[in-house]
């Protein structure tokens, strides 16, 4: 018997988990997803609202205090990791709750990705502050 990381569940279980329709099934609906799925997009350097003419807007919220909260989110039986932003706003009004949900590879690397980018903004505000 052959066992497998399951790459929907993230566990570890045989490979004959579902039937050959049920995992067909399956395998399109995911090839489907991946038709839409979208790439992360990493700028490489801070924008700088002041200077590029993209000024905040009444679109736009400055959060005072940001939360964000580990969430499972149950799909077809199986859970799957998920992030959950909030917070308030300048003017204490809550904040919308955002909600990222994905594998656990692709949550780890929401988690890479804005790690890396406060890191950038904070190294390039000091060094246009002379330190």
């Amino acid at each position: 018997m052959n066992y497998i990381m399951c790459s929907l569940c993230s566990r570890r279980h045989t490979d004959r988990y579902l039937c050959d329709h049920a995992r067909a099934i399956l395998a399109a609906a995911i090839a489907d997803k991946k038709s839409y799925d979208m790439p992360t997009v990493d700028f490489d350097t801070p924008l700088d609202l002041a200077n590029t003419g993209m000024g905040l807007t009444d679109r736009d919220s400055v959060f005072r205090q940001i939360v964000v909260q580990a969430a499972v989110i149950e799909s077809a039986g199986a859970p799957f990791p998920a992030l959950m932003f909030t917070g308030r706003d300048l003017a204490g009004h809550t904040m919308p709750r955002w909600l990222y949900t994905s594998t656990a590879d692709d949550v780890l690397g929401v988690a890479a990705l804005v790690q890396s980018r406060a890191e950038l903004a904070v190294s390039q505000a000091a060094g246009k502050r002379g330190g």
